[in-house]
């Protein structure tokens, strides 16, 4: 860094929930590889408890375009594959009214505690 300072360190993230993805990858290597470069991205700022950043990708999946919501704080990320860039994180999170909303692939990563 050019304050001559080292980079933070990123906590160790771990794969919380995984679901096997309907379009043929099982283990969503592309929601997979999004999670862990959002991580070390977010592990190089300053974050607080507070943190929280929203947003959506296109994943390609099989050949195909997978549209993605994603979503991360200070201590876990989420991916949500086939579902529209305008469904909001509540429905996901299964936490705001209304219909359940239907996924192709669901990840969330979380910090690994060290003890």
């Amino acid at each position: 860094m050019a304050d001559g300072g080292s980079p933070p360190r990123m906590r160790p993230q771990r794969i919380l929930r995984c679901t096997a993805c309907r379009h043929g990858n099982p283990a969503c290597a592309p929601g997979i590889a999004f999670l862990t470069r959002l991580g070390a991205a977010i592990a190089l700022a300053p974050v607080g408890a507070e943190f929280e950043l929203v947003g959506s990708a296109s994943l390609i999946c099989n050949g195909q375009v997978c549209p993605a919501v994603w979503r991360a704080t200070a201590d876990a990320t989420w991916l949500w594959g086939d579902v529209a860039p305008d469904v909001p994180i509540a429905a996901l999170l299964g936490t705001g009214a209304g219909e359940s909303v239907t996924v192709a692939a669901e990840i969330m990563t979380g910090a690994v505690v060290v003890q």
